[in-house]
């Protein structure tokens, strides 16, 4: 039997689509990634985080686009593959900071300190763990 936020969002998915509503596909998409991933399935997750970034790229939504990179570092990160992680978060960075969206900035900034500490780069870690601090 499947959990009830599964269920829950694989009905949601279904009246997306029924309806073409682009926006709330790559919403829900993204948020089975995130399920998928904290389960650590993760490359169930990609697949989800990567149809969701399909359409938050057709609907032109750029802080969505950010939120699915770092979901997608999260996944990298959680198979240690830092270096995609690292990538991801870079790419994140550069949507929030052009979207002057600091919350989403924040976010990226822990999320590079924690692949840093991960990667026993400690000066790194606590430099970005720091940036958001102030932030």
């Amino acid at each position: 039997m499947a959990c009830k936020p599964f269920t829950s969002y694989k009905k949601a998915l279904e009246i997306s689509e029924k309806y073409h509503n682009e926006s709330a596909i790559a919403k829900i998409n993204s948020n089975i990634g995130i399920v998928e991933t904290q389960l650590n399935h993760i490359e169930t997750a990609l697949s989800y985080l990567k149809k969701a970034l399909k359409y938050a790229e057709k609907e032109k939504n750029e802080i969505l686009k950010a939120q699915i990179f770092d979901n997608m570092a999260d996944c990298y990160s959680k198979q240690k593959n830092y270096h995609n992680a690292e990538l991801y978060l870079a790419k994140a960075m550069i949507i929030t900071e052009k979207c002057n969206s600091k919350q989403g900035e924040i976010y990226i900034l822990l999320g590079l300190a924690d692949v840093y500490n991960k990667t026993n780069k400690y000066r790194k870690a606590k430099d970005y763990s720091n940036k958001a601090l102030i932030l």
